[in-house]
């Protein structure tokens, strides 16, 4: 899927399954709001089962943190979002750790 905004930014969002696997364990999430952008690729653990589950959840988890950003209106303050993103990176990952690595 192409997109071009309004701001002259052209984004695609595209993944691929792969060769080994019959499901795509990869996520893709993409939000603009103006001339600010975050684009999230999550790619699932090829050899690894429930990578859709844990790319998934990168996406939702994404989504949320944009949706909160986006109602505070804190999208101005570019220093905040990187620390904001890293730690969000640093609790999906704890919960996907917590929630997928039994067995």
């Amino acid at each position: 899927m192409s997109k071009k905004l309004g701001t002259g930014m052209i984004y695609e969002v595209r993944t691929d399954r792969g060769l080994c696997r019959n499901v795509n364990q990869d996520a893709v999430a993409a939000f603009v709001k103006g001339t600010t952008g975050l684009f999230v690729l999550a790619d699932g653990m090829g050899g690894h089962s429930r990578g859709e589950l844990t790319s998934g959840t990168v996406a939702a988890r994404f989504q949320s943190f944009w949706q909160g950003i986006i109602k505070g209106g804190l999208l101005s303050d570019f220093q905040m979002l990187f620390v904001q993103v890293k730690d969000v990176i640093i609790d999906v990952n704890r919960e996907i750790y917590e929630r997928y690595n039994q067995g």
